[in-house]
């Protein structure tokens, strides 16, 4: 155990690079399955690739996690599930159904997350003002510019208002617990890209369904979804084998 620690202290992240590099590939064979799929209108065959895609995500994390039957572990596997189990609508469909559920499911994960960030706690009061602020304008201002004057113009005097800004309140916690984190450099590099992508991929999404229809939208969102859920899951198991090592050996720069 101690040469296998040794061997992945060597290196940037203590996840082995083949380790994540192995799932991403697996995954992103999942993520050409599920568009050639849903292009040709195998609506539900996607549905399903997408399902066997976040279990296999569960599954690597419990695998690779020192502790696999952790409540957190559970928490983050289960709102990586519910994450994929949102019905995808094609753009025409812009009724109760094909709005309340999925953005319902994702708020459900988000708070999943949000908890598990905050069980981790922050190290807020250990940023320079400099990070704290930057931070701040990046993961709070700029979602919170863009629903208000992209999505929320558009939808004020509709019945999605108290959803979408209830959806929004979700999204912005969840960041900002997200991004101060008390993890080591790379593990906490790992999720802050992780949730850049959820951002992305809510801000084109949101426009999509709720503005303006982009043709691109399905491929993109879907790269983005896949690979979040990769780099957090990944974030938060090299988090784990930092802790560990850190427990096993003695004091070391990082």
């Amino acid at each position: 155990m101690d040469s296998f620690l040794d061997k992945r202290s060597k290196t940037y992240l203590l996840i082995h690079y083949t380790d994540l590099l192995t799932l991403l590939a697996v995954c992103l064979s999942f993520y050409v399955f599920e568009i050639t799929l849903y292009y040709s209108r195998e609506y539900f065959s996607s549905f399903l690739v997408r399902i066997l895609h976040s279990l296999l995500v569960f599954l690597w994390l419990i695998k690779m996690s020192p502790r696999p039957k952790s409540l957190k572990n559970c928490l983050l596997g289960i709102s990586v599930v519910l994450a994929n189990v949102v019905p995808y609508y094609p753009t025409d469909m812009k009724d109760s159904e094909g709005i309340i559920v999925p953005v319902l499911l994702l708020s459900a994960s988000y708070i999943l997350m949000t908890y598990v960030f905050m069980h981790e706690k922050s190290n807020i009061k250990l940023l320079k003002r400099q990070d704290y602020v930057l931070n701040v304008i990046i993961f709070i201002i700029v979602p919170s510019l863009f629903f208000y004057f992209i999505v929320f113009q558009g939808i004020f005097h509709s019945p999605y208002f108290n959803l979408m800004t209830f959806y929004m309140i979700v999204i912005v916690v969840m960041l900002f617990y997200g991004t101060h984190l008390r993890f080591s450099r790379y593990s906490r590099l790992l999720v802050t890209l992780g949730l850049v992508m959820i951002t992305v991929a809510n801000e084109i999404n949101t426009y999509d369904l709720l503005v303006e229809h982009i043709p691109w939208v399905f491929p993109v969102s879907r790269l983005l979804s896949h690979l979040s859920r990769i780099l957090i899951t990944g974030g938060f198991v090299n988090e784990e084998l930092y802790r560990r090592r850190d427990t096993l050996t003695p004091p070391y720069s990082y």
